[in-house]
């Protein structure tokens, strides 16, 4: 006869993980005595406990899972952290930084102000007579910091669309097409009422900026397959065209060049800039056919 022991046994004890992670602000400085809120992904109960005086927090009895945390202080972002795995009935430690309200309002506005500063410094060299490159530089470092400031955003705020989107314009200056439309999508999924409709301006804008960087080189075909890049993303989108006109116009290939203008005032008629563009394009054929002629 078979003796059913499971009652003596006992049921296998399900794993149980701790959680234990210090907390400071963007200084390093420990938060402490402060409300720190852990959420299970999927899940909407919280645990909350309060951190020690040196900043330590510590959360027990956890199923196994992925975890995030934040803080309810006043003055600081209550933005979530990256995920954390918990497994194996183990203790885990990890270090979060939740920075200061000012200091992330800060950080995010640093961003958009290198942005912004990086075509001025450009114009303003070229303005006082500085060669085209020195220009190009200067403009690049500018959104080289905006950048670097703009991943440091995405570390300290990963919960906050508006430092994925800081981190898209920058990518997208650079000419970051992936990268752009990586971080963006990212910001469009937080906040869709928000960054939903930026998606593509930002993808236009960094492969503008590689058919730009095309173009400084004299390659005029990479120049036209970034434009020919832009007009998929965007098919009825009138700046377009006119940056495929330009781009054929100083290809020489005239012919291509009306083409593109035209759709651009057939989408655009009221910008008075394309019709000028079409009449430089229109005279620059001129005088390439007259030239023609003159050899024959």
């Amino acid at each position: 006869m078979v003796v059913c022991l499971s009652w003596m046994i006992g049921a296998p004890a399900q794993a149980k993980n701790t959680l234990k992670c210090t907390i400071t602000d963007e200084t390093g400085k420990p938060l402490g005595k402060e409300q720190i809120v852990l959420v299970a992904d999927g899940a909407e109960k919280e645990k909350k406990e309060k951190t020690t005086e040196e900043g330590v927090v510590q959360f027990k009895g956890l199923d196994d899972g992925t975890y995030r945390i934040y803080g309810v202080i006043q003055g600081y972002v209550a933005t979530k952290s990256p995920p954390i795995q918990l497994s194996g009935n183990a203790e885990k430690t990890c270090a979060y930084t939740i920075p200061s309200a000012d200091y992330a309002n800060t950080l995010l506005q640093e961003v958009l102000q290198l942005v912004k500063e990086a075509s001025l410094a450009e114009a303003q060299l070229l303005k006082e007579g500085r060669p085209a490159e020195e220009a190009r530089k200067a403009k690049q470092k500018k959104y080289e910091e905006a950048e670097q400031k703009g991943q440091k955003a995405v570390e300290l705020l990963p919960g906050e669309a508006g430092s994925h989107y800081v981190l898209a314009l920058s990518h997208a200056s650079l000419g970051k097409e992936a990268e752009a439309v990586k971080e963006i999508k990212t910001a469009a999924e937080m906040s869709p009422e928000k960054y939903k409709d930026v998606v593509t301006p930002l993808q236009l804008m960094a492969l503008d900026t590689q058919a730009t960087q095309a173009m400084s080189k004299g390659d005029f075909d990479g120049a036209m397959q970034k434009n020919e890049a832009m007009r998929k993303v965007a098919p009825n989108d009138a700046t377009v065209y006119y940056n495929m006109a330009t781009a054929y116009g100083r290809a020489d290939k005239f012919d291509q060049a009306l083409q593109a203008i035209a759709k651009a005032i057939e989408l655009n008629p009221q910008d008075a800039e394309f019709y000028k563009m079409q009449e430089r394009l229109q005279n620059m054929y001129n005088t390439s056919l007259e030239k023609k002629l003159e050899v024959k």
